[in-house]
């Protein structure tokens, strides 16, 4: 800093850096109280983006949209299925992996021999399993983590948000068995029965507890056992079991309470698995699964004749984690399957697709001349509809 001739100061270079030295604390603050009131909200900041949290605070409630739709073949000869992940529609049948982006342009492909192929995603991990056969393989992105090939013929697998992996098989000696595995592809522990059948398992979200449901057939009824382990494989002696009943639908939430799902009951348990809430229901419970990782929500048909329900129409139910329900959406007809995205949730019944909120509100509907198989979020605004041998892309305006 000098002073002219005049008597005014001169600004020097140490001004500018007092001003860039200021903005950078004022950016950094701005962006802590954003943070911070982000996390109040629940967002997820390791895994949201700047453009869903754009696309979240656009999607107004209570505001209609348009569905803008896009077609494309497949070969439903090849033994296809779908799904998404990372913003991809997959197909993945006996030969290969492929992710495709939603205007129908493959972006990538891996090549596969499998003989009947299983396809589920969790958060940031995708996991192929060949159901009869005995290979597995798990994904994040692009990027192949790791493959196995097990011992025994694999019944039914699973991966949480974490990548840890639970896989249902045969064993020698037993009627069944559970192995986990670790996100690097590590066995955690493998337990057998030798009474009861295995009928599926989960890692818990935390990673910290595994869930293992199995039923027991030995009398006259069939009876659901649910029992507990941590990730050493040791059984908890807090167990759980319902007679006359098979639960085909399990879901864990961030605070890893389980919603458990029948045919016409379900029940929330609590992160030690004590039971929180049960509900039966008088007609069938269509589909099930959770909602920005805290609310439950489900399907069903009450088979009520009088007041809101008539004869043939379903409720889409949605329960907080203590069984309190906060809201409902009713229509006409039965469900195929529900699935959601962050605070939306996707109805498919057949010829229509509902998108609604947390309250119940309609945020936008389409009718399709295909029977509508399966549906699935590609990301807030985008939704893969998978038709016999067609999927769809529809684009919410």
């Amino acid at each position: 800093m000098g002073i002219t001739e005049n008597g005014t100061r001169q600004e020097g270079p140490g001004n500018v850096v007092k001003i860039i030295v200021f903005l950078l604390l004022l950016l950094i603050i701005s962006a802590t109280a954003a943070a911070a009131y982000l996390k109040s909200l629940d967002v997820d900041l390791k895994s949201v983006s700047i453009k869903d949290l754009i696309e979240k605070r656009f999607m107004h409630r209570n505001t209609r949209y348009e569905f803008v739709s896009s077609e494309f073949d497949y070969d439903a000869n090849l033994n296809t299925v779908f799904g998404t992940h990372k913003g991809y529609i997959v197909k993945c049948s006996k030969d290969s992996l492929i992710y495709i982006d939603s205007n129908g342009n493959e972006q990538w492909t891996y090549p596969l021999s499998l003989k009947n192929p299983v396809l589920k995603t969790a958060g940031s991990y995708l996991l192929i399993a060949d159901y009869g056969s005995k290979s597995i393989l798990t994904f994040s992105g692009k990027e192949m983590r790791w493959e196995k090939e097990l011992d025994n013929n694999i019944i039914n697998a699973d991966i949480n948000t974490k990548g840890y992996v639970a896989v249902v098989h045969e064993e020698e000696r037993s009627r069944g068995a559970v192995s986990v595995f670790n996100r690097q592809g590590m066995k955690c522990f493998t337990i057998g029965k030798a009474e009861n059948f295995i009928l599926s398992s989960k890692v818990s979200s935390s990673a910290k507890s595994v869930f293992i449901n199995s039923v027991d057939t030995s009398g006259i009824s069939t009876d659901t056992i649910l029992e507990f382990s941590d990730l050493s494989g040791n059984i908890s002696d807090n167990r759980i079991e319902k007679e006359d009943t098979v639960f085909p639908s399990l879901w864990f939430m961030d605070n890893d309470s389980l919603l458990v799902v029948g045919d016409s009951m379900f029940m929330i348990l609590d992160k030690d698995f004590t039971e929180k809430f049960q509900q039966n229901v008088k007609g069938k419970i269509f589909s099930s699964c959770i909602v920005e990782g805290k609310y439950a929500v489900i399907a069903a048909n009450p088979e009520e004749t009088t007041g809101i329900f008539e004869s043939g129409s379903s409720g889409i139910w949605i329960y907080n984690d203590n069984g309190e329900k906060i809201s409902e959406y009713n229509l006409k007809g039965e469900v195929r399957n529900i699935t959601s995205w962050e605070d939306i949730i996707a109805v498919n019944s057949g010829n229509k697709l509902r998108i609604i909120d947390l309250d119940g509100n309609l945020l936008a509907e389409y009718s399709s001349k295909d029977d509508m198989k399966e549906v699935f979020f590609i990301n807030r605004r985008e939704v893969l509809v998978v038709c016999k041998d067609k999927f769809l892309v529809l684009k919410m305006k």
